[in-house]
């Protein structure tokens, strides 16, 4: 009897042995989770950067703007600019070189500055002096200057221009021709680019007078003078 007991218990224990291990391997078993549907990875985009006004990209690069005006620089002797003995050389009989004392219209201490320069003023025909010596304000609209063009004995050229009429107040044009004539300042500020750039030393607008230098009976250039500098514009073709 006791045996028997002690037997049935034995059996109870291995069936809760058994429940027990079935137990604790429903609790490791992975559980399963809601399927999620597959989304692909999307590459990070590159940020294009739009090219500003060209600089990025040499092949389609914006041409920067021309000054309002141009320079002069100068290579050779302010008092005896590059020769331009073509004109008076080659066609003597059409350009007659007066003596300076001869031309009238100029004060005396000018004469006298311009003959130590052996200067001979140029009267071509149907012209004569007309665009040989001229009067105008170059430097402030208040003052009346002369400008004249001389051919020295070595047949250069050069352009003498007198501040306010003053026989000590000489300089010079930084570019000889075979004419000069007066630019009023209306007609400067009509040539002036307005929305060019401007240099911080260069005249915003035309406050006087410039002169036209002509060369070879094809081309001219525009001078004008500003604090202490001679500036350019186009001329004629």
């Amino acid at each position: 009897m006791r045996s028997t007991v002690i037997s049935v218990m034995g059996v109870a224990a291995v069936t809760v042995s058994i429940a027990a291990l079935a137990m604790w391997g429903a609790a490791r078993k992975p559980v399963s989770l809601p399927q999620v549907p597959h989304t692909a990875s999307v590459a990070p985009q590159r940020v294009v950067r739009p090219a500003l006004m060209g600089l990025d990209n040499p092949d389609t690069a914006v041409p920067s703007r021309s000054p309002r005006w141009g320079r002069v620089t100068a290579s050779s002797d302010p008092e005896r600019w590059p020769p331009n003995r073509s004109d008076w050389s080659d066609d003597p009989a059409h350009w007659p070189l007066l003596p300076i004392a001869t031309v009238r219209g100029i004060p005396e201490g000018i004469k006298a500055s311009l003959e130590s320069l052996d200067c001979a003023v140029p009267a071509p025909a149907g012209t004569g002096l007309r665009n040989s010596v001229i009067h105008g304000h170059f430097e402030t609209p208040g003052a009346l200057d002369l400008a004249v063009l001389c051919v020295h004995t070595d047949q250069s050229s050069a352009t003498y221009i007198f501040w306010a009429e003053d026989p000590a107040r000489r300089g010079t044009l930084p570019q000889s021709g075979n004419s000069i004539s007066l630019v009023r300042r209306a007609a400067v500020e009509r040539r002036l680019d307005p929305d060019a750039p401007v240099d911080r030393d260069m005249p915003r607008r035309a406050t006087h007078d410039a002169i036209e230098v002509g060369c070879c009976e094809c081309c001219s250039t525009l001078f004008y003078y500003h604090r202490g500098q001679w500036f350019t514009l186009p001329g004629a073709d």
